[in-house]
């Protein structure tokens, strides 16, 4: 299939996650049917995405499980033997996966990078809590103008509460039982990746793009302290806010595009925090791009710092021209060393093949 890379409309960096990758795909008509389950797990309606090449083999999944409406998009089972899965988590704002952009063709994330292994393990996408399927927002990566039933949920117990209802419907519906899973989180996705990983014993690892580190605070923190000589009351302001954010956690009240709650929830979690109470065994791969303005690598580095100094074993990739979706400014758009990084960490979790190049690790092991 031909991709093609999207440019999107960000915002400062108080939007902790700006826009994620969008990858063109060429449009293809789906046509909705129905599946329901005969055991007593909750009853999902499968449904074919629009714009989705065929050959992708995707399909949708949707229930309402505990009044919540929940969605997840996987694979069909591959022609080899597999008791594997990629299971990728977007990261904020209400663009649905496969969202269908103006031109009518629906866009992708980094799963479509994962398409390649398509005939030796399943790749699921899971799907935001609250939105229509393949919704568009009006703007990529803020909650401000999504649906009411969206930012109800914009909080980290709902979507984590949704996420685990998604992978566990696909656990459980599968004909030969999955045994191995790896999590790949976007932004601010990367938090709910982790998260995730320790709540499913079949977890083996962690991709992190552009997203780990300390809590949120830190969006708003590391640019005012870099413009304290300009302005100290930018810190001030910056506290007065949070301080009105923690007191509140308000769903009508926003801060650079999300709500009050979000902020209270999601934000003051650490991607650090959920990393270091996993199992030792669950390798890291943690990847950022040393021009992100949306994550600073300053608190990348300081993930990294932590993990040290508690002795976690983790592998890195930083690429020190690349933005927020890993491009450099050299790469003309095109999302190559992101499709690196995913087809690494696919290797090394399906083959056990280590990651070549730039990629750095750190091991206690002899």
């Amino acid at each position: 299939m031909h991709l093609t890379a999207r440019t999107t409309k960000t915002r400062a960096r108080l939007d902790v996650v700006a826009t994620f990758l969008s990858l063109a795909i060429i449009l293809s008509v789906g046509l909705f049917h129905f599946e329901a389950r005969a055991d007593n797990t909750p009853t999902f309606e499968q449904f074919v995405p629009i714009g989705i090449p065929a050959s992708s083999t995707f399909k949708g999944y949707e229930s309402h499980v505990s009044r919540d409406l929940v969605r997840y998009y996987a694979t069909s089972d591959p022609s080899a033997d597999s008791h594997t899965a990629l299971v990728f988590i977007p990261g904020s704002g209400c663009d649905g996966a496969f969202w269908i952009g103006q031109n009518g063709k629906a866009n992708a994330g980094p799963e479509v990078f994962a398409l390649p292994f398509k005939n030796r393990t399943r790749i699921v996408v899971l799907d935001q809590p609250g939105i229509p399927r393949q919704f568009a927002s009006h703007e990529r990566g803020v909650a401000e103008g999504c649906p009411n039933e969206y930012v109800e949920r914009d909080n980290f117990d709902s979507i984590l509460s949704a996420y685990k209802k998604e992978l566990s419907h696909f656990l459980s519906s599968q004909n030969q039982a999955i045994e191995r899973l790896m999590f790949v989180g976007s932004s601010d996705g990367t938090l709910f990746a982790l998260a995730m990983a320790g709540l499913f014993p079949e977890t083996r690892l962690v991709l992190s793009i552009s997203g780990f580190g300390p809590p949120q605070p830190i969006l708003q923190l590391s640019p005012a302290f870099e413009q304290a000589e300009k302005s100290g009351a930018g810190i001030q302001q910056v506290l007065d806010e949070w301080r009105v954010i923690e007191k509140s956690a308000d769903k009508q009240k926003f801060l650079g595009g999300h709500p009050h709650q979000r902020w209270a929830t999601t934000g003051t979690r650490s991607s650090i925090d959920e990393a270091l109470r996993l199992r030792p065994d669950i390798t890291l791969f943690l990847a950022q791009g040393g021009h992100d303005q949306s994550w600073p690598p300053a608190a990348f580095a300081s993930g990294i710092a932590t993990l040290v100094a508690n002795k976690r074993d983790f592998l890195v990739r930083y690429i020190p021209c690349a933005e927020h979706t890993l491009i450099c400014a050299e790469d003309g758009g095109e999302p190559k060393r992101l499709q690196a990084t995913v087809k690494a960490a696919a290797e090394l979790f399906l083959d056990g093949k280590n990651p070549e190049g730039d990629v750095a690790a750190f091991t206690l092991a002899d």
